[in-house]
């Protein structure tokens, strides 16, 4: 039977929207500045699975994600393209699929040291 867990995890440096699709040489492509802010996330969450002794979301999750951004908040990016970026980090590290998400909070904060904060609750 699953256990209810959660999982903290902090990754630091300037949060990436998920940028539009590009096209080049008759093929698709995500941007590299979003694919690198992919892979961070991706590892920060593996680091954290690892220390907190985790096993993957079996069912419906809740997502708590506060945004860091030294930057005015009314500006870009959107909070939404911020979420799709880290779901896809999230769901590379294989901790969830985004169709797992029944519940989420996200919020951006104006701070000088940028980065996010997510907290994920779930069963395991």
């Amino acid at each position: 039977m699953a256990e209810a867990q959660e999982l903290a995890i902090v990754i630091p440096g300037r949060p990436v929207p998920k940028g539009r699709p590009r096209f080049g040489r008759g093929r698709v492509y995500t941007p590299k500045k979003t694919k690198d802010y992919e892979q961070t996330v991706c590892l920060f969450a593996k680091l954290a699975v690892k220390k907190q002794k985790m096993v993957p979301f079996v069912g419906p999750v809740a997502v708590s994600v506060k945004f860091f951004l030294n930057q005015p908040l009314t500006n870009r990016p959107d909070l939404d393209n911020l979420g799709k970026a880290l779901w896809d980090g999230l769901e590379k590290a294989g901790i969830f699929k985004d169709e797992q998400i029944y519940m989420c909070v996200m919020e951006k904060r104006e701070s000088v040291e940028e980065g996010a904060e997510v907290m994920i609750m779930g069963e395991g």
